[in-house]
């Protein structure tokens, strides 16, 4: 090489520039390909194009379905004094032939386009939902624009706008109040469920289950409700509540558990966090309200001489939350007495919610799915007939209670207080 350059007379110094030349040209090229690489954010959202959705409404107009979608408005919700402001959120409505259709139709009146990643909450109407929820599940499920975890509850005698349209207190957000409101009943109340779209959708095609919904009512003066009024006053107007179960086949609303019945659905589901049982007094006067601390139900399915049952052992551990009469908690004979009373209580409730279910030909329990599991070859034989199967079968129930605690004092005051 060193003879090359010395024929040609070339500096060595010059070779030099060309070789770092050469390396300078591959790494912009090698850097150019990487950037064709890199897509950017080629699919993002402007925050001021877009109208943020937090709940959405579904009834039905004649043959057409009728939307209202809560909307937020953004630089309300982060204002700290809200004298003379705006309401912190928008309701736009639309009618069309389908959902899709719908959301569109509202651009006609929204100035932003509605978008769907931060729902919380959908609410059916009952003719929707008696209707068949797969007709408007679809969008939800299939639009890569929502995500799954959001709740869907029935508005039950009412319509789905006007839940939508009351101004609740505490929350600026009437959807954040009511996904807050389901949440903490669930995990302190127990009658209610909080049933996000890929729980709904797993109930619906399971084999052997079907799904249930928490009913959402509307209590008051629904014209107050929808003014800032109806949050001005210590007792509100209007007020939205949660009042049980609604009891689907397949896909459709049949109809409605009340609150004890919604329990005993709950309690065989296993979705039982914390509530209260209230019991009579061993005496009959007064009453002792027992705190359910833990739940837990194991179903066993058998097949007795071909013929299929269930066997449910329910165990619960309790505390005594409060007393309103006049018995010695210190002795254990009492609080035996105390268990075997709320074991009678939790029989009673859970055998009526069965009894309910089976006159409605509503497996809500998942009784046909433990079959699935556990019989594959003799579910394959009554699968298209389970529901006529269920209403017939016996299911045997054992209920254990323990009594934990008894609070920070012994006896009650009333006690005390006669002696």
């Amino acid at each position: 090489m060193n003879a090359v350059r010395a024929a040609h007379n070339v500096p060595n110094n010059y070779l030099e520039r060309i070789d770092m030349m050469k390396l300078q040209w591959r790494f912009l090229l090698g850097f150019i390909l990487l950037s064709l690489l890199l897509t950017g954010c080629w699919s993002r959202r402007e925050l001021n194009d877009l109208a943020i959705q937090v709940a959405v409404g579904i009834d039905k107009s004649d043959d057409l379905f009728h939307l209202t979608a809560q909307v937020v408005e953004p630089g309300e919700v982060a204002k700290k004094d809200s004298s003379g402001a705006r309401s912190p959120v928008t309701t736009y409505s639309a009618t069309g032939r389908s959902l899709i259709e719908t959301y569109r139709k509202m651009t006609t009146t929204s100035p932003r386009r509605i978008y769907g990643a931060h729902l919380r909450m959908i609410v059916l109407s009952e003719e929707v939902a008696r209707e068949g929820l797969n007709k408007v599940m679809d969008l939800f499920s299939r639009d890569h624009e929502f995500r799954t975890d959001f709740y869907v509850v029935v508005a039950k005698n009412t319509k789905a706008e006007n839940i939508l349209k009351i101004i609740t207190p505490l929350e600026k957000i009437p959807a954040n109040r009511l996904l807050n409101s389901l949440e903490t009943s669930e995990k302190y109340w127990a009658p209610v469920l909080g049933i996000s779209l890929h729980e709904l959708i797993n109930d619906i095609v399971s084999d052997g289950r079907q799904p249930v919904l928490t009913a959402l009512e509307l209590k008051g003066d629904l014209e107050v409700g929808k003014t800032e009024q109806n949050v001005k006053e210590i007792a509100p107007e209007a007020i939205l509540h949660y009042v049980g179960l609604a009891i689907f086949k397949q896909d459709k609303l049949i109809g409605w558990f009340d609150e004890e019945n919604s329990k005993g659905v709950t309690y065989l589901r296993n979705k039982v966090k914390n509530t209260i049982g209230v019991l009579p007094c061993l005496d009959k006067e007064g009453e002792i309200n027992i705190e359910v601390a833990r739940s837990n139900a194991k179903i066993k399915p058998e097949l007795k001489d071909g013929a299929p049952q269930i066997h449910v052992e329910l165990k619960v551990e309790a505390n005594i939350s409060e007393v309103s009469c006049s018995i010695d908690l210190t002795q254990r004979s009492t609080l035996t007495k105390l268990e075997r009373l709320m074991e009678h209580h939790l029989e009673k409730m859970i055998r009526s919610s069965v009894r309910q279910a089976q006159k409605m030909k509503s497996d809500v329990f998942g009784f046909g799915e433990e079959f699935h599991r556990s019989e594959p070859e003799y579910w394959a034989t009554v699968k298209n007939n389970w529901n006529q199967i269920f209403a017939k079968m016996p299911v045997q129930l054992k209920v254990e209670v323990k009594v934990r605690h008894s609070g920070t004092i012994g006896n009650p005051i009333m006690k005390k207080s006669k002696g």
